[in-house]
């Protein structure tokens, strides 16, 4: 049927036509995006029933070391691959390719959704529909989305060099616990150094004073030596 109109229309009209059916996708994704709210993200607190602030224990699936590592990172966090087959299904037509947690005293503050480059569409789009408009572009000419609340934060990274995607959740109330928490050992390790670098300084001090009693001991022996 479209085909038959189209002979019906001038090459000008054909030409418009042409270009409504091209912004269609657009126009729906336009629309799709006012549906979407910040209160869902906040609500919500996590992803597909994965909730940070939960025990990562808690969760059903299973759990390893991301990239096999299973040291603490700079904040004292671990990171985890987690397994569930159900929870990659966001979508008919949607699969993540994996889901990652950070956890900090087995506390989940991250969650991160791994996605092939060509998914990158439909989980935007999923985003837009669940959170509405993205409120943060860092960069212009880069694929990096954020949608910031004071509570919760994500942030959407897609880059075609490396055929891959990253969503990233955060709990901000969480992370500052994190960053306090790491600042309070930065700050004893700094006072454990300090101390030891004045114990250090004070042995050095006490064996030079040894050594120079010793030798003016020596000189007294030999200068009262019969």
């Amino acid at each position: 049927m479209l085909s038959d109109l189209l002979l019906l229309v001038s090459p000008i009209a054909k030409k418009s036509v042409f270009v409504l059916i091209l912004l269609l996708p657009v126009v729906a994704l336009t629309q799709s995006k006012k549906h979407g709210s910040l209160k869902v993200l906040k609500a919500n607190n996590g992803f597909n029933g994965i909730t940070m602030g939960a025990n990562v224990n808690q969760l059903t699936g299973s759990l390893a070391y991301l990239d096999g590592n299973s040291r603490v990172d700079a904040d004292s966090c671990l990171r985890y691959v987690y397994t569930n087959e159900e929870l990659l299904k966001i979508d008919t037509n949607l699969k993540l390719d994996g889901i990652g947690i950070r956890a900090y005293k087995d506390t989940i503050v991250n969650i991160y959704l791994f996605f092939r480059m060509e998914e990158a569409y439909k989980v935007m789009s999923k985003f837009l529909d669940s959170y509405g408009q993205f409120n943060e572009k860092p960069q212009e000419y880069t694929d990096i989305y954020n949608w910031n609340t004071i509570p919760i934060n994500l942030s959407l990274n897609y880059s075609a060099q490396i055929d891959m995607g990253i969503a990233v959740f955060t709990n901000n109330a969480l992370m500052k616990q994190v960053a306090t928490a790491r600042e309070k050992r930065d700050q004893r390790s700094i006072r454990v150094a300090a101390a030891q670098s004045l114990a250090n300084k004070m042995r050095d001090s006490v064996e030079s004073i040894n050594r120079v009693v010793l030798r003016k001991a020596s000189l007294e022996a030999i200068h009262f030596a019969p």
